[in-house]
């Protein structure tokens, strides 16, 4: 299990019901830059998000408490500042007596389709610049 979670480009976290982070994954701490988890265990989760995300992460964590999986995107530096795109899913871990003992998250990094996008977002707009500037000259 250990040399699975340590092959995964996913952050794969455990997160406690009070929304600290518990556990972070080998290849977790890879993809997030980190260099010493002991430094950030026992952070409080949201916090490592910003604006939208950070909303959406206490969302995320009020849902698992109640037995629900929540999912979302949103932006979030890695331990070395370095900025990312990150889509999120976030689930209750059930214990024996059926109700959520700890939350899983697992984040994947979609930075670079999330740049594929505004390219083309980008490319598009200057196309119609492009057709409206010949339109004009017809």
């Amino acid at each position: 299990m250990r040399s699975l979670l340590a092959a995964s480009d996913d952050c794969i976290k455990v997160i406690d019901l009070d929304g600290k982070l518990s556990f972070m994954s080998e290849g977790g701490q890879r993809v997030m830059e980190v260099s010493d988890y002991n430094a950030i265990k026992g952070c409080p989760w949201p916090d490592f998000w910003a604006d939208q995300g950070n909303a959406d992460a206490r969302f995320a964590i009020e849902e698992a408490r109640a037995g629900s999986n929540f999912r979302f995107q949103g932006a979030a530096n890695t331990a070395a500042g370095n900025p990312r795109f990150w889509d999120v899913q976030v689930g209750p871990i059930i214990g024996p007596d059926g109700q959520p003992e700890a939350i899983l998250s697992v984040s994947r990094d979609i930075t670079t389709i999330k740049e594929a996008e505004q390219r083309q977002r980008l490319l598009s707009l200057e196309l119609k610049h492009r057709m409206k500037n010949t339109v004009a000259m017809i």
